[in-house]
């Protein structure tokens, strides 16, 4: 499995673009991530772009589906300065791709 570079991916392929920002639990008891999976897989018509914090099977499945996936940390850091921090981080790779793929819909 190989995450893409926020900087050098190629926009999703044609069709509206949806950009999911999907967080993964450690402990692999993702209900919520099964349910956003089965809707990448079934979408028609959208070019999904997905950006988690994990490389999982979750994100081959995604691929598979034709989403372009982005990985990187989702804060995670603990004291409250640090955490603010990775929320701004966050926030801000979620603006870039929003602006560089042209997403209309972020979920």
């Amino acid at each position: 499995m190989m995450a893409e570079s926020m900087d050098s991916a190629p926009p999703a392929a044609e069709g509206l673009t949806v950009l999911f920002v999907v967080y993964q639990t450690h402990n692999r008891a993702n209900g919520g991530v099964e349910s956003i999976t089965q809707v990448i897989e079934n979408l028609r018509g959208v070019a999904p772009v997905v950006l988690t914090q994990a490389d999982t099977p979750a994100a081959e499945r995604w691929r598979r589906a034709g989403a372009v996936v982005h990985v990187r940390p989702f804060g995670g850091a603990r004291g409250r300065a640090a955490r603010a921090a990775g929320i701004v981080a966050t926030n801000l790779a979620v603006r870039r791709l929003v602006r560089r793929t042209g997403a209309r819909v972020v979920h």
